[in-house]
């Protein structure tokens, strides 16, 4: 018979002897990365590639008003009507941030200067041509992340540029766009602009050249030789979508241009209100007035976005939207002072009489 050896046990034959040994307790743990080589690793939103986490919705909830670091980008996150924004951590006036300024009814005020922007529209009461820069943002499982995919979609340069015809007033500009459009005399596209999304016509490709500007009565440059686009061109609209939206435009209209009458007679605002326009995205309403830009206009517009439930912006007639991107400083991002200027620096705009006379022409 075999010897056994010490510390083992062993059942049936010997010849087919099965040993058990004794189970010694280890001299310290297993690696704990070995031990769980194998297990599945967690997924975690803030590694998702197309989003980066600003906040969570319950401590922007508290404090209402958070400065946010995300790579290179200073933001500003806002919760207004239990909506959260994001803008740049910018005043569009002197580019001082804004995260220090006091919120008082949708409406913040720069501590440098005392400009206001309301929340609601970025835009400044007394000085429409001037807005804050809104950043895309997404909200999941409690928390709120920046959308990168179409933050730098923005900031990418267009390949190619048309010019457009957009606004009840009938500005002209260049507009962008990533792929080539079939530019046939007024085909609605839609267009993204520092307004919104709205219905724009095109009017035909941009191919001016430094040495042939286009150009205006008398003989000036109406349009510089490479201008920054007002926006972008997103996507074509047919005749029915169209219709459907004209349909939509005039019964809103109806029922909120009276309101905004009387909420301007209310206030004192001392403007006339001439039109209105709905746009494309069915969450921007933009007023067109006569008069001056007052500090009351800011009180009444946020009045209006919650009476509405729509981003109530007011345009004064005399002056063309602003730009989606800078002018003079190079910079296609917008969101600075050379960018949201109505005046020189501003680039791409004919006046809505002087397209219209062209048309008459024609």
């Amino acid at each position: 018979m075999r010897r056994t050896p010490v510390g083992t046990r062993t059942w049936g034959d010997d010849r087919f002897a099965i040993r058990r040994h004794r189970v010694c307790p280890l001299a310290r743990p297993p690696n704990p990365i070995t031990m769980h080589r194998n297990t599945a690793p967690e997924r975690r939103p803030d590694a998702q590639a197309s989003a980066a986490a600003l906040c969570t919705l319950e401590e922007l909830a508290r404090r209402r008003l958070l400065r946010v670091t995300c790579g290179s980008e200073d933001i500003v996150v806002c919760l207004v009507d239990d909506v959260p924004r994001a803008y740049r951590n910018r005043c569009p006036h002197q580019a001082v941030p804004l995260h220090n300024g006091a919120v008082h009814e949708a409406l913040i005020t720069c501590k440098a200067h005392g400009w206001r922007f309301n929340l609601i529209t970025g835009q400044s009461p007394e000085h429409p041509a001037y807005r804050l820069q809104p950043l895309p943002v997404v909200s999941r499982a409690g928390r709120l992340y920046l959308d990168l995919e179409t933050w730098e979609t923005s900031k990418r340069l267009p390949r190619h540029r048309y010019l457009a015809r957009y606004g009840r007033l009938g500005w002209v500009a260049v507009f962008g766009a990533d792929t080539k459009w079939e530019a046939h005399f007024r085909r609605r596209v839609v267009v993204e602009t520092a307004r919104g999304r709205e219905v724009a016509e095109l009017l035909g490709p941009y191919q001016t050249t430094p040495s042939d500007p286009v150009r205006g009565p008398g003989g000036a440059p109406s349009v510089p030789a490479d201008p920054q686009p007002a926006g972008r061109v997103l996507s074509a609209v047919t005749d029915d979508q169209w219709h459907r939206f004209e349909a939509i435009q005039r019964r809103r209209l109806v029922e909120a241009l009276p309101h905004i009458e009387r909420v301007c007679h209310e206030r004192d605002c001392e403007v006339v209100v001439a039109d209105a326009e709905l746009l494309w995205d069915e969450r921007n309403l933009v007023v067109y007035f006569l008069g001056e830009p007052t500090a009351k206009l800011g009180p009444v517009s946020v009045r209006l976005s919650r009476d509405l439930s729509l981003a109530v912006q007011f345009q004064p007639i005399a002056d063309p939207p602003p730009k989606s991107g800078c002018g003079s400083c190079g910079c296609s991002t917008g969101g600075c002072s050379a960018s949201l200027r109505g005046d020189a620096g501003s680039v791409g705009v004919l006046s809505g009489n002087a397209s219209r006379k062209g048309d008459d022409r024609a």
